[in-house]
């Protein structure tokens, strides 16, 4: 009885170590090797840093600026006569006389004055028969004052009245632009250029102006400038040019 009794307790045992065995090799095969997902991982990572490094190294969109500095005078404006009524700036040239709208299209802009400090707004109706300032500037430079009058019987704005703009003087090279007249010449050009690029000039100032042409200037009826004329003004220290005038109205066309 007692052999009967311990080979049944033999049985069992191994039955019950062959069972763990099993479950030991289902888990150890359901289990996913460690080493495998590191490989996975860090490759994940390769492929990320490749990706932003691939975003980062793109070559830029943006299109080269010109700089004032690089802006040559054109072959027209260099070929011009100093009755042509032609101004550079930067890269248009622009054709004496224009309407205040169309300068403000080039670029300019302008100031309307009731009075020595009195500025009004662009939004200003002029009341019919009154007479403002119109001041007209290109970057904060002043080419052109004048007084305007609402000839009109309504209250109507600056712009609507569009003056004929026939005169441009500038007395200091402007920040920030290329300005180029008759001849091709600009600020800071020798004041031998003058001479050489159009002859004796009709009058020479003391305080070196040089003259070409002629105009009327009718300061008591609204300040306009008739004619077909050019002025230059020079540094006598600097032996420079230092200003130009312009005027070319619709009679001298």
């Amino acid at each position: 009885m007692k052999k009967v009794l311990l080979f049944m307790s033999i049985l069992c045992l191994c039955l019950g170590t062959v069972a763990c065995g099993k479950n030991t090799d289902a888990v150890a095969a359901a289990k996913p090797e460690s080493g495998n997902n590191d490989v996975t991982t860090e490759a994940n990572d390769d492929a990320t840093t490749d990706t932003n490094d691939g975003e980062n190294n793109e070559p830029s969109q943006e299109e080269p600026t010109t700089s004032v500095e690089d802006i040559v005078a054109k072959d027209e404006i260099v070929n011009a006569s100093w009755d042509s009524g032609l101004v550079q700036i930067n890269d248009k040239i622009i054709q004496m006389p224009q309407n205040l709208n169309d300068l403000v299209d080039l670029g300019f802009d302008y100031e309307i004055w009731l009075g020595k400090r009195a500025e009004a707004e662009k939004s200003y109706l002029m009341a019919p028969g009154e007479r403002v300032r119109l001041s007209v500037n290109i970057n904060g430079t002043e080419i052109y004052s004048q007084m305007i009058t609402n000839e009109t019987d309504d209250f109507i704005l600056m712009s609507d009245i569009n003056p004929l703009i026939n005169d441009i003087g500038i007395g200091s090279k402007p920040e920030g632009i290329a300005m180029y007249f008759p001849g091709g010449l600009t600020f800071g050009d020798s004041y031998k250029l003058i001479t050489e690029k159009f002859g004796k000039a009709n009058e020479v100032t003391s305080d070196m102006t040089y003259r070409y042409g002629e105009w009327s200037y009718v300061v008591y009826i609204d300040g306009s400038v008739t004619g077909n004329a050019m002025e230059i003004s020079c540094d006598k220290n600097e032996q420079c040019i230092s200003g130009f005038r312009i005027v070319r109205s619709l009679e001298s066309n």
